[in-house]
């Protein structure tokens, strides 16, 4: 599976419309898209969902639900993107079955070997640095912990939290699998072109990885 570019579809962030950022992003490269849409109605969640499921449906992408474990078998979504406050990984894994993709957010090693003894597929860790995404903001950890992590656990590690073209460099070199970025690229004027640069960015550091190791 290709973990490299993670992209958020978060309903503040969206200003084109649900479609056309989808679009915009699939034909960037992206391989794996969560849509977050923390303040809308439920009805109006699964309409959203709904019309992009249509989208990636055949375009080889990895849907993920943020939070809605009921939306995502409702719109049969590749799988769900849970928090420390939501449901056990656990019990998400029991509703869902064992082929769709649990991810849980992690903000330290003892959650992310807890998360990888229960049953997720990956797990995101962050926030690495500032991020105006979410409310109320938290302090930023900083890369150490990927390390950390990358040395206990098997699971991909997606970096989160304040990651652009600039910072995605020592992001990769620490230890994550990829990163999942909002801001980057959908406050971009050209959402596929930002999409492009990111992903280009990341494979460049990992061929140099690889080259040097």
């Amino acid at each position: 599976m290709d973990w490299d570019l993670y992209v958020i579809i978060d309903q503040n962030l969206v200003k084109r419309g649900f479609e056309d950022t989808v679009r915009k992003v699939i034909f960037g490269g992206a391989k794996i898209l969560q849509l977050r849409c923390k303040e809308m109605t439920d009805q109006k969640f699964l309409k959203v969902a709904k019309e992009v499921s249509e989208i990636v449906r055949h375009e080889g992408v990895s849907y993920i639900i943020n939070d809605r474990i009921d939306i995502a078998l409702a719109v049969d979504a590749s799988g769900v993107h849970l928090g420390q406050d939501d449901l056990p990984a656990a019990i998400a894994r029991h509703l869902l079955g064992d082929k769709r993709i649990i991810g849980i957010s992690t903000h330290s090693l003892k959650e992310a070997l807890e998360a990888e003894s229960s049953g997720a597929t990956y797990i995101a860790v962050g926030s690495i640095y500032k991020t105006l995404t979410k409310s109320p903001a938290k302090e930023p950890i900083g890369i150490d912990l990927i390390s950390k992590i990358k040395d206990k656990i098997n699971l991909p590690i997606i970096a989160v939290g304040g990651i652009n073209g600039e910072n995605v460099d020592e992001v990769i070199r620490a230890g994550a699998t990829g990163v999942a970025v909002g801001r980057a690229i959908l406050e971009s004027d050209d959402i596929t072109f930002a999409t492009q640069s990111l992903l280009r960015k990341i494979r460049e550091v990992k061929r140099s990885m690889e080259r040097n190791s």
